[in-house]
């Protein structure tokens, strides 16, 4: 969960936090939530419950894996 005046504002907090975290021992999807709280329309509060089957593939292309250890 993160907070600020605006939602950039908490998602530039979310992706810090993200970008922070360290999980040892097994598998996360930290990189595919670091991806979407960065990408432009999640940003913007354009998005629908389609969203991540409409991104995830582009996601997944993505240079950092979206599991990581």
């Amino acid at each position: 969960v993160a907070w600020g005046e605006t939602r950039g504002e908490a998602l530039d907090r979310m992706a810090g936090a993200l970008l922070r975290t360290r999980v040892a021992g097994v598998t996360t999807n930290r990189e595919l939530l670091r991806a979407v709280v960065r990408h432009p329309a999640f940003r913007a509060g354009a998005t629908t419950p389609a969203f991540l089957d409409r991104h995830l593939p582009a996601f997944q292309a993505a240079e950092d894996p979206v599991a990581v250890r």
